[in-house]
């Protein structure tokens, strides 16, 4: 099956190739017959223009002459006017021969939305509805211009057919009405280009802008096609707007058209942008949500994913590897916890090619996602109200719900609050009770990690977290070194009593700017390190820790890992299979998006190629693998035990003046404590006639038999009951 699959994709590669290429192969060099920069024919949308004033015929010579740009504010205009709500432009071009004429290509930047015509023939809008829209309609919402901050115009193909139907031999106009947000707008831009591709060897035009890169097709892919129609409107921050999508997959071997007809999802969805500092990123993440007709839940299998009705649409910009965030989610998988399920697509927007892009599952209550108990809201009391919660600690903005303080009070000194928001359930999806449940089983958690006994097994921190999820999911964390750890996109929830009802750290989420590609962090750049060490993230990792059982478990799991799912050859094998699979879209997005060899904020390594890029990556992490080899303890040796498992606390690990082993009373009734060195030489016994005045504990103070006072350095202690070993582990003395 393996090698029928392989045959399948070398073909479908081979073909491809011929295929993505053979559009171009009859075009000796591309011209640009209409720039930015010449001069136009314009008139401000005082007032409604005749209906003819985008066709050829019409005439404009009453209107004013003025080179483009056209509009007024942020420096990218050459022509500058007084505010307006609408701007016509026309820009006359002569061919004397069509035949010639083997692809066109139009661009656009602009401030905010625009409608463009070639003869009378609408080829290009965004963010203005109407058709046309009148000189007072207004854009959909504010949208700003890139290219004067060193972005890209946006492209839109014409088709052959297009081509064939709608030039002229003589002359032919370019039509463009631009549409301000309101009068009030602070700014307009109106920067149109029109480049067309030539089998003939003579020049006519100019040569086209130093950006310029000859388009593909890309309407065809092998990968899943999504398209999206926003019916005019533009995708904001928010509110989610109703739009249209529709899913093409033809499956294994198949290559899937734009042009073809739905073989999946084919309805309305609502779709806002998401993300924080990505949103000042060209090309945008988006969530959205699966509806039927009427605006219902409407829980849909997309993509071969199990059926729900909340989704992303996540753009790796920052990331040029492409894979960071689906690389993270597989492994964690792998490891046995909940992330995120991903398939690669590629996406359209009104038609118009946006890039490679990764649907995943948004993080919310489910079976097939994080699988805890329906909170709802009627559930107010007993084992109901204990579970069912996802929390977060992240950025915080106008839009959310008020979040709230973990008891600024119970944390160590010098350390920073942790600031906390109700995710899913949201705040006002959830009954005051269920806010002051979730908020008082926080508080103490945090009174019992905070508190001086804090690894004691009777009041210790760990009777409402579960250290094993703790453990995974640092090691996620450090693995990747992500720079967001324990500080942003940072999820952990809680299910009921009755199903085990202690704290999962996790589900892992957003590694984009992971695994050393910051350039303002030095630690989360380099190889060494640990990111919890650092003071701002949240005291709660740091101080978990340093509880030994926590570190003990930690080197024990690594090591595991290390012999399977995390393996150089695991790893840097399923690396390889993801650039493989995604050559030809990866080439395509980098099209569309150039960003290769150029700084996107926060690079520090910017490679010329996307092979480049993947090696850093594969440099690093190989290096990042080898430091954590050598740097986690690992006390999982034969004959080591857990004290949890025994119902013991062994306290505090390291020490300084004394270690605590605590336990109840039948463990520790007949117990008796040996210290050895690690040479294995007895230096202390410890019966039930020393056991402190409270008969649930005792304790070692560092010394020998004779009273000595041991150096620093590792003890081994060994606990029995009546001849029968209860624990053996290690100890650490500062």
């Amino acid at each position: 099956m393996m090698r029928r699959r392989f045959f399948y994709f070398l073909i479908l590669v081979i073909f491809h190739n011929s295929w993505l290429y053979a559009q171009n192969s009859d075009i000796d060099h591309w011209e640009t017959v209409v720039q930015a920069d010449q001069d136009w024919k314009y008139l401000p949308g005082i007032s409604e223009p005749p209906s003819n004033w985008k066709d050829s015929t019409f005439n404009d010579t009453n209107w004013l002459t003025g080179p483009g740009g056209i509009g007024y504010a942020d420096g990218d205009d050459l022509t500058e006017i007084d505010p307006v709500v609408s701007l016509y432009m026309r820009k006359a071009f002569n061919l004397a021969d069509t035949s010639s004429i083997v692809s066109m290509v139009f661009h656009m930047d602009y401030d905010d939305g625009f409608v463009a015509y070639l003869n009378g023939f609408e080829i290009a809008r965004s963010n203005v509805v109407g058709s046309p829209p009148s000189h007072l309609t207004t854009s959909n919402t504010p949208r700003e211009a890139t290219m004067y901050i060193g972005g890209f115009p946006d492209e839109y193909q014409l088709s052959h057919t297009f081509i064939r139907q709608t030039l002229k031999e003589g002359d032919n106009i370019l039509a463009i009405q631009v549409h301000n947000t309101n009068i009030s707008s602070s700014d307009m831009s109106a920067i149109p280009f029109l480049t067309l591709g030539t089998s003939d060897t003579a020049w006519t035009f100019s040569s086209p802008p130093l950006w310029f890169t000859p388009p593909m097709d890309y309407n065809v892919s092998e990968l899943p096609i999504i398209s999206i129609n926003t019916l005019g409107q533009a995708i904001i921050d928010d509110p989610r707007i109703v739009a249209e999508m529709s899913v093409i997959d033809n499956g294994l071997g198949q290559l899937n058209n734009l042009s073809d007809p739905p073989t999946g999802y084919d309805g309305r969805i609502i779709i806002e942008i998401k993300g924080e500092s990505a949103q000042m990123f060209p090309k945008k993440s988006y969530s959205f949500e699966t509806q039927d007709s009427i605006g219902e839940n409407n829980n849909v299998s997309l993509l071969g994913l199990p059926e729900e009705n909340d989704w992303i649409l996540y753009a790796p910009y920052s990331d040029k590897t492409l894979i960071k965030n689906v690389l993270s989610f597989k492994l964690t998988r792998d490891m046995g916890r909940y992330a995120s399920r991903t398939k690669y697509c590629e996406l359209f927007i009104n038609n118009s090619y946006m890039g490679l892009y990764v649907l995943m599952e948004k993080i919310k209550r489910d079976s097939s996602r994080v699988d805890i108990s329906n909170l709802k809201q009627q559930d107010i009391e007993g084992d109901q109200l204990t579970g069912g919660y996802i929390v977060r600690i992240d950025k915080v903005d106008g839009n959310d719900y008020p979040p709230w303080v973990a008891y600024p009070e119970l944390r160590l000194p010098n350390e920073a609050p942790v600031i906390l928001q109700f995710f899913d359930p949201d705040g006002d999806e959830l009954a005051p009770e269920q806010q002051q449940y979730i908020k008082d089983y926080i508080r103490q958690f945090e009174i019992s990690l905070s508190g001086k006994e804090f690894l004691s097994q009777s009041g210790g921190y760990h009777q409402y977290i579960d250290r094993d999820a703790l453990v995974d999911y640092v090691i996620v964390n450090e693995l990747s070194k992500n720079i967001d750890a324990y500080i942003f996109s940072m999820y952990l929830y809680k299910d009921r009593d009755s199903k085990g009802g202690k704290l999962i750290m996790g589900p892992v989420w957003d590694f984009n700017i992971a695994y050393g590609n910051v350039d303002y962090n030095d630690l989360a750049k380099g190889i060494p390190g640990w990111m919890y060490e650092e003071d701002y993230r949240i005291y709660w990792i740091r101080r978990m820790m340093k509880d030994w059982v926590v570190k003990n478990r930690m080197g024990c799991r690594w090591h595991e890992l290390r012999g399977n799912q995390l393996s150089d050859e695991k790893i840097f094998g399923y690396i390889d299979s993801l650039v493989t699979s995604l050559e030809i879209p990866i080439i395509k997005n980098f099209k569309r998006w150039p960003v290769l060899g150029q700084y996107v904020w926060p690079n520090s390594y910017i490679g010329n190629n996307h092979s480049q890029e993947i090696n850093y990556l594969k440099n690093w992490l190989g290096d990042r693998l080898n430091w954590m080899d050598n740097n986690i303890s690992a006390n999982c040796v034969t004959g080591l035990s857990d004290p949890e498992l025994q119902n013991l606390s062994v306290y505090p690990n390291p020490f300084k003046e004394r270690i605590i082993i605590a336990g109840e009373r039948d463990v520790l009734g007949n117990s008796i404590i040996r210290i050895y060195n690690t040479t294995g030489l007895l230096l202390k016994q410890i019966t039930p006639m020393d056991r402190a005045s409270r008969d649930q504990e005792m304790y070692w103070d560092g010394t020998d038999h004779a009273g000595v006072e041991m150096p620093k350095g590792i003890y081994i202690v060994r606990i029995t009951s009546g001849n029968i070993p209860v624990w053996i582990g290690k100890v650490i003395k500062e």
